[in-house]
């Protein structure tokens, strides 16, 4: 996974398709020639190390005066992530709902 990150950050690899075939635009930004889908990888970067941070569980006000980020951009961030945990865990959860079947046979045998 780190290596795609490296691969977008340095304009190898589009991070949405995995397209090779990337160009460099007038505002440093790259540009996927399949997708037209324009990237900046100073933000995927600076992503990357807020996430980072997220994950060693490090507050957002300390992740924001480390990085020399603002405050409500890590916020946010962090906010994000939560939310997209939480999506992933209410999803994976739908999965255990519903009826259980239980054999009872199998139960009685072992006694």
């Amino acid at each position: 996974m780190k290596e795609k990150i490296e691969r977008a950050i340095h304009g190898f690899e589009c991070p949405k398709c995995g397209s090779d075939h990337l160009y460099k635009i007038k505002d440093d930004r790259f540009k996927c020639a399949h997708w037209f889908f324009k990237y900046s990888p100073i933000k995927l970067k600076d992503d990357l190390e807020i996430l980072h941070y997220f994950s060693l569980v490090i507050p957002a006000n300390k992740t924001a005066k480390d990085l020399e980020f603002n405050y409500g951009k890590v916020r946010r961030k962090y906010m994000k992530y939560r939310q997209e945990i939480r999506d992933y865990l209410e999803k994976e959860f739908s999965k255990l709902s519903g009826e259980i079947e239980c054999d009872v046979r199998q139960l009685a045998d072992r006694r």
